[in-house]
This record gives structure tokens, C-alpha cells and sequence, in this order.
């Protein structure tokens, strides 16, 4: 997903997280900036710093986990595979928590193997 307005700090402000892995031991990490030029920068100084590999959509990588935590209407999916579908799904989990009152569309923006999954059908298209 993309931010509709990149120069708008997004709800929560601008941070990425990520793992790093040593052996068997994980370490969390977060990076901020104050832009999201700024943030792309500071992960990227970030990763080579603890000898991380840099993916080379780290761009679309912190846009998108960005996206993860806004309200629907300040992000919009791109016309790849992934995201189209996750479009289709979103709108039937929003038209479902109308009607019955649930929490689907909440609930499906939080799902992690969600997202991994249309992040890999984007990379297809």
C-alpha cells in the first residue's frame, strides 16, 4: 500500500520495525525519522549498520508497514495482484462490519500472514 500524502505524518508518527537475527537470538528493532525520505534513509543506515541485508523494495517495506497502522482513508493499494485482492477483501470486511457490526476490516489489516502473502503476489506482478 502507499500513503496518499507521504508529506502527512501518519498516525502513530514515522517509524519502522524490524528483526535482526544473530545466530539463534532476535533482536527487535525500530528506527524513526521525521519524514518518510528521512525514515528510508535512517532504516537503511540502520540495517548496514548491524550488518543487515537492505531489501532492495526497502522503500515500498516502510511505506507499507506505515500503511499497516493508518485509518483506511489515508493510504491506497496499488494495482499489483496483492493488492487489488487485499482491496476486494477489505471492501467485503467493510461492508460485513456495516451490516453484522464486527470488526473484520480491523482485524484483517492487523494480520501479518496477510500481508506477507500479498506483499509476495505484488512482487509477481
Amino acid at each position: 500500500m502507499k500513503l496518499k500524502d507521504n508529506k502527512r505524518a501518519p498516525v502513530g508518527g514515522w517509524y519502522y520495525k524490524y528483526t535482526i537475527k544473530r545466530g539463534n537470538l532476535t533482536f527487535p528493532a525500530t528506527v524513526y525519522g521525521e519524514s518518510l525520505d528521512k525514515l528510508i534513509a535512517n532504516t537503511k543506515k540502520d540495517m548496514l549498520s548491524n550488518s543487515y541485508n537492505v531489501p532492495e523494495d526497502l522503500a515500498w517495506q516502510v511505506e507499507d508497514q506505515i500503511c499497516q497502522r493508518q485509518p483506511g482513508d489515508r493510504c491506497w493499494y496499488e494495482p499489483a495482484l496483492g493488492d487489488t485482492i487485499a482491496s476486494v477483501i477489505h471492501g467485503a470486511a467493510k461492508l460485513t462490519d456495516k451490516v453484522l457490526g464486527t470488526k473484520l476490516e480491523h482485524r484483517a489489516r492487523g494480520c501479518s500472514s496477510c500481508n506477507k502473502r500479498r506483499a509476495a503476489l505484488n512482487k509477481l506482478s
